[in-house]
């Protein structure tokens, strides 16, 4: 309950800006009454002794607690209700506070160990796409449902992975290297001349903006 009240509820209680708290002591009352010390004197609320009030009592019996014991440091009615108000509005909003951060944390370690995942199937799939070269492998990897290469314990089936990517071979056989095809280094793809069609690379390219 301490966790509540951790912060003051900036509940200013004062008659006079520069009254000071009235510390107990019977050597510094000189004799004045309690309502004569009252008006030069602002009340002193120890939010500590509230925590440890409340943390005695069940939840219904709270707001009773803290209500007695404002009312046993001299705060009038007014000030009370505004207390007792702003009590319950800083306890809500640390209790949303909390939720929203444990939200966050858990939105934030999804997010981090998808992009972990990610990066483990990408390696699998550049270690086992035999034939297809370097500058083709981002497009590959992206017409690669990811879905279906986990198992039932999240961890990356290598059988999957073979599978997928001979299944997006065989719709675009352009991805692998053809015997022959190769010039100087360089997969030859489509006629020569400046008037050919667009190469595979740029076709993917412009579909699926992976740089080349």
């Amino acid at each position: 309950m301490k966790d509540v009240l951790k912060y003051p509820l900036h509940i200013q209680f004062f008659a006079d800006d520069g009254a000071q708290p009235n510390t107990g002591d019977g050597n510094n009352n000189n004799g004045a009454s309690p309502s004569a010390q009252g008006a030069n004197t602002s009340v002193s609320i120890d939010y500590d002794k509230i925590a440890d009030v409340l943390d005695k009592r069940g939840s219904q019996a709270q707001y009773a607690a803290l209500k007695g014991y404002l009312k046993e440091q001299g705060v009038s009615a007014d000030e009370m209700d505004k207390a007792i108000k702003e009590f319950k509005d800083k306890k809500e909003a640390d209790k949303q506070s909390k939720e929203k951060e444990q939200a966050d944390m858990l939105a934030e370690n999804q997010r981090l160990k998808l992009q972990i995942q990610n990066i483990e199937i990408d390696k699998k799939i550049s270690e086992l796409a035999e034939g297809v070269s370097a500058e083709k492998l981002p497009f590959l990897a992206k017409l690669i449902d990811r879905s279906k290469l986990l198992n039932d314990k999240g961890e990356i089936n290598e059988d999957s992975v073979k599978a997928a990517i001979e299944e997006v071979v065989k719709a675009f056989p352009d991805f692998k290297v053809q015997a022959g095809a190769t010039t100087q280094g360089f997969t030859k793809i489509g006629a020569d001349g400046s008037n050919s069609k667009a190469s595979l690379d740029d076709v993917l390219a412009k579909n699926f903006g992976v740089k080349k």
